[in-house]
């Protein structure tokens, strides 16, 4: 697990005290026994599916090449299918910020020095 995925679970865990938090395991992590494409979070909380894929060292502009192509389609299957999908973001100027697939989706950039 990464440094960034470990301030992300201690953010989780403070914000969803009573939750399932289940970190995803991907190619990266297993081999071709990973799950290709999904978020790195699933979050069960108060009868919610919650999604998270946490991004850090992409500056402060964040747009769909940050993602890999089994991200891109993934995300989207889950999206149409009504999933909602949240960023965390680990921002190089701005910090820590969420946003959602759907904001990143209808902007096509998600510039953060312009973001409160």
């Amino acid at each position: 697990m990464t440094d960034t995925e470990t301030k992300f679970r201690t953010w989780a865990k403070k914000t969803y005290p009573k939750a399932f938090i289940k970190k995803i395991p991907d190619f990266k992590q297993m081999g071709s026994g990973g799950s290709v494409g999904l978020p790195d979070y699933l979050i069960i909380n108060e009868e919610k599916t919650i999604w998270y894929e946490v991004k850090s060292g992409f500056g402060d502009t964040l747009t769909l090449k940050h993602f890999t192509e089994g991200q891109r389609i993934t995300f989207m299957k889950m999206f149409l299918a009504g999933a909602d999908i949240n960023i965390y973001c680990f921002t190089k100027t701005k910090g820590r910020k969420i946003i959602t697939l759907y904001k990143l989706l209808t902007e096509s950039r998600v510039d953060f020095k312009k973001y409160r």
